[in-house]
């Protein structure tokens, strides 16, 4: 299984992404926020993690 975290942080490092207090800001939550989450360090609301994949254009797609 590939963690979340890892795959925003992926798509967080890819060229012409949004910064992390950007992207934070795009899903509604404090930028500490979104670092100790992509730390491991506490949870979001999924309304914040829907928010920040369609920011950086990703999907969840399920497997077959």
């Amino acid at each position: 299984m590939t963690n979340l975290r890892a795959v925003v942080l992926a798509a967080l490092a890819r060229p012409g992404a949004p910064r992390q207090v950007d992207l934070a800001r795009a899903a509604g939550i404090a930028p500490e926020n979104l670092s100790a989450w992509l730390k491991g360090r506490r949870t979001i609301p999924v309304r914040a993690i829907e928010a920040m994949l369609a920011q950086l254009d990703l999907v969840i797609v399920p497997r077959s």
